[in-house]
């Protein structure tokens, strides 16, 4: 229980000298960051699911799908 008020005090004592704004500051600067890194991350999913379209052709498609259609077949073979 002393320990308790103990770290209360020193809470205080901090909040008091304005310890507890350089931690909201910071809190405030992470949490921008990773707004940015989020924005930065939908750009990246946006761009690279725009060069799949560079990756598939008509032989591919139909390739993969009789490739579909034989595990289908064998599947119940």
């Amino acid at each position: 229980m002393e320990l308790i008020g103990l770290v209360i005090v020193v809470v205080l004592i901090l909040a008091y000298y304005g310890f507890m704004k350089s931690l909201e500051t910071g809190a405030g600067m992470a949490n921008k960051e990773v707004d940015y890194l989020a924005d930065v991350h939908a750009v990246s999913l946006v761009e690279r699911t725009a060069r799949l379209g560079d990756r598939i052709n008509t032989e591919t498609m139909t390739k993969a799908l009789e490739v579909k259609a034989q595990l289908a077949v064998s599947k119940y073979s």
